[in-house]
């Protein structure tokens, strides 16, 4: 995890609401609790993927790479029926 962009997170966050975060402010959940990190990946609109990494809590990191790899899985799978047919 980048230290580095998680203190430029942080001073953004006392930017925009006149006090730091005390652990991690994800904007997804929108809260400001103790959580593990790590590096989220950013997929793009077309999902074909990038090397971009952002600060994210890692239980709703995991949460949207379960539907994503689900998603991409059943898309694979419906372009093998279509093969098939």
């Amino acid at each position: 995890m980048n230290q580095h962009q998680l203190e430029k997170l942080n001073e953004n966050h006392a930017e925009l609401f006149d006090k730091k975060f005390e652990h991690f402010a994800c904007p997804i959940l929108g809260k400001d609790e103790k959580a593990e990190l790590c590096d989220g990946h950013v997929v793009s609109k077309s999902l074909g993927g990038s090397n971009l990494t952002i600060i994210q809590r890692q239980d709703v990191d995991r949460f949207f790479g379960k539907i994503e790899r689900s998603s991409r899985l059943n898309r694979r799978s419906a372009d093998y029926r279509m093969l098939r047919i």
